[in-house]
């Protein structure tokens, strides 16, 4: 068991410039952003906030443009793109801090000689689906949201891929147990469950009570030969190691790398925006 501060420096395409006040400021690509963070309640430490071109203003709820900024456009993460544009929900679709999560995807998936089957649960725009089925994942992608679903697809189609990548408008938890009925086995699972959600028929997703639960069928979907289990989550007020108990509830082999997603930014300070746990078997 391994204790991980996975710091992300960025990309080439992203880099975390300050935060503070309440906010971050970020550039993607050529675009500088600045959007709420509750977590930053710390003091700015640029002159660069009044660079950005793009603000989400907390008292109206909506993004204000200071400059020429696209309906949407590119991010480049290696030799694949993902389409980012500004959302109703603070965010711009994509979440750049998981880049160490594509690598780990990446490496797993590329040191195997065999068909990968991969289940992205709460995939939402579908960046580790596209990473999967990019280097041979055959891809299961499941969220509530249709306008999430859509925009895999577009993801998919950006990148020039086969269009294999199956989307599910379903909710997590009911699909899992589906699956296990129909005896589904998936070599790869992949979960980013929200701290509190609705499915597609509007049940309610908590994580207290539903991660558990989750977990439970995500074992039982686990293949005879799997090649890991990578679990991310956010906003919620555990510490990582919450998510290796609970790992540890059901797999007692095999290797738990858990801890803290932190960005590293331009200042010098990291920035804390999840935990994770990865599960690889024994090799």
């Amino acid at each position: 068991m391994d204790l991980s501060l996975n710091i992300t420096g960025g990309f080439p395409d992203y880099s975390l410039i300050d935060s503070g006040g309440g906010y971050r400021l970020e550039r993607f690509k050529d675009i500088v952003v600045a959007k709420p963070d509750p977590q930053a309640i710390w003091k700015r430490r640029t002159k660069l906030w009044d660079k950005a071109d793009l603000i989400f203003n907390k008292e109206t709820n909506a993004w204000e443009k200071r400059s020429e900024v696209p309906d949407s456009w590119n991010l480049k993460w290696g030799n694949l793109k993902f389409k980012v544009k500004p959302t109703p929900f603070k965010h711009l679709g994509i979440f750049p801090e998981q880049s160490d999560h594509w690598d780990f995807i990446k490496r797993k998936i590329e040191h195997e000689e065999r068909e990968i089957k991969v289940l992205n649960l709460f995939g939402y725009t579908g960046a580790a689906s596209v990473v999967s089925e990019a280097f041979g994942g055959l891809v299961t992608h499941v969220d509530a949201s249709k306008p999430a679903l859509i925009w895999v697809k577009e993801n998919e189609k950006l990148n020039n891929l086969s269009g294999e990548i199956r989307v599910i408008n379903d909710d997590c938890l009911k699909f899992t147990g589906r699956e296990i009925k129909r005896g589904a086995k998936y070599d790869l699972i992949l979960a980013d469950p929200p701290a509190f959600g609705h499915g597609a028929q509007n049940e309610t997703w908590k994580f207290n009570e539903g991660f558990p639960k989750l977990l439970a069928n995500v074992i039982n979907l686990l293949s005879d030969e799997p090649i890991g289990i990578l679990i991310n989550a956010y906003a919620i007020s555990s510490p990582s190691t919450m998510l290796l108990n609970t790992l540890r509830d059901y797999l007692s082999g095999g290797k738990v790398t858990y801890g803290e997603l932190l960005l590293s930014e331009e200042t010098g300070r990291n920035f804390s925006t999840g935990i994770y746990a990865r599960w690889e078997p024994n090799t």
